[in-house]
């Protein structure tokens, strides 16, 4: 057994072979990188390293003239080219969003691995986005194009007044359901009541 020991410290072996020793086996697990090595293998396979482009950022509100959130809400959406490329670097990068409130300092979000992200309880104002990838190694992508959305609530006066014509509408439904049961229940009093000869 100290024979095959020393032979197994001495010998190359490369990783994720197995070796047979006299009907049994030893599985071997050898790292070949050291220091320098480690990094530049690490560095090669470093997606922005490749060329990737900058994410396509798009939002719930595009297609309109003006976007427009009347809520305070909206959903963030990017992707890398393609769907296969935005698939392939899914599990290798991740995502930050950096959200700029009017004139105020920017805001980064972290988005995680997802291709999208949803948003809500914005104040009124112009808001403009931008996002970029972060590989595994902590190296920074350029920033998309930037799109920009505003909020505007609706009024409170609007508010009270769709309130109001809920009330009215309510009030309404409820009063025609009241008057038809006692109407039915009139007409059934009526047909039980004995006939007098």
């Amino acid at each position: 057994m100290g024979r095959l020991m020393g032979l197994m410290h001495r010998a190359p072996w490369p990783a994720g072979r197995t070796w047979w020793f006299s009907g049994r086996f030893v599985i071997a697990l050898v790292v070949l990188a050291h220091g320098s090595r480690a990094a530049a293998r690490q560095g090669a396979l470093d997606p922005l390293d490749a060329g990737l482009p900058p994410p396509a950022l798009t939002s719930s509100l595009a297609g309109a003239s003006d976007p427009l959130s009347t809520d305070g809400s909206f959903v963030l959406s990017w992707s890398l080219g393609d769907e296969a490329a935005s698939g392939a670097f899914a599990s290798d990068v991740s995502f930050q969003i950096e959200e700029a409130a009017g004139d105020g300092e920017p805001l980064l979000i972290d988005a995680g691995p997802h291709l999208t992200s949803a948003l809500s309880g914005r104040d009124d104002g112009q808001y403009r986005y931008r996002v970029r990838t972060i590989s595994t190694s902590g190296s920074t992508g350029p920033w998309s194009r930037p799109i920009h959305l505003r909020v505007e609530h609706h009024s409170l006066s609007l508010a009270l007044s769709l309130l109001a014509l809920g009330a009215v509408v309510f009030l309404a439904t409820a009063s025609l359901v009241l008057l038809g049961h006692r109407l039915a229940s009139r007409d059934e009093s009526s047909r039980q009541l004995p006939s007098v000869e």
